[in-house]
């Protein structure tokens, strides 16, 4: 059931960014085929998380899909999805020759909702004890939807933001929480242990954040 809502709230979203795109209408890009790259992204993304990360964590003893948003695994097979995703679509997208950072950004606009909503429907089934742990990830996304939507994506229409730079802070922000909600269950687990769900957070935050920077600095040098 959650899984179904989280695949309605990334699809709706999509269908919101893309159906007026002006870069995707000159592209001949149509809504059909932003969501065929949703459906091929998001299998790869499941099969690359499944794979990479289910000997890694919990996912081969637990079962792999209902545990996405638990909080021992916090971001991690989330994280594994998002980067299998983009992953793949990098790959098509750039055979197509399509707007590669376009898609990125959309997708990571399209996650955040998703994550919110993803959160706040697994709490409903988890302990009294664990709700803190998807209530508080389901506001902080929340907050942070309302913040790309009103405030990031205008600007990225405007052409005040480069491509692919609000990708970039999505990865941030998501390596992020997902970094302060694992190590905060695990404090107050007394079960802290640097293991390479941490590793990977911290490689993903910090290759966005150079990533922006480089990305930004060609933008600005270009417009002048």
């Amino acid at each position: 059931l959650v899984l179904i809502i989280c695949l309605f709230v990334f699809l709706f979203s999509l269908y919101v960014l893309g159906k007026d795109d002006y870069l995707f209408i000159r592209k001949n890009f149509s809504l059909e085929h932003l969501f065929d790259y949703a459906f091929v992204g998001l299998f790869a993304g499941v099969l690359f998380a499944r794979f990479l990360w289910g000997g890694v964590r919990s996912g081969i003893e637990k079962g792999f899909l209902p545990h996405l948003f638990s909080p021992n695994d916090a971001g991690i097979s989330l994280a594994a999805i998002v980067i299998g995703s983009m992953l793949i679509i990098y790959c098509l997208s750039k055979y197509r020759k399509l707007p590669t950072w376009r898609l990125f950004d959309f997708f990571s606009l399209a996650f955040l909702p998703t994550f919110c909503f993803g959160y706040l429907a697994s709490s409903l089934f988890v302990k009294k004890s664990e709700i803190f742990y998807y209530i508080v990830p389901a506001v902080c996304y929340l907050g942070f939807s309302v913040l790309f939507w009103k405030v990031l994506y205008p600007r990225l229409i405007a052409g005040r933001l480069k491509n692919g730079s609000l990708s970039c802070f999505f990865l941030q922000v998501f390596s992020l929480i997902s970094f302060v909600l694992l190590f905060v269950y695990q404090y107050l687990n007394s079960s802290v242990r640097i293991d390479a769900a941490y590793i990977f957070l911290f490689i993903i935050f910090w290759g966005s954040f150079i990533f922006l920077l480089r990305n930004e600095k060609r933008f600005k040098k270009n417009k002048k």
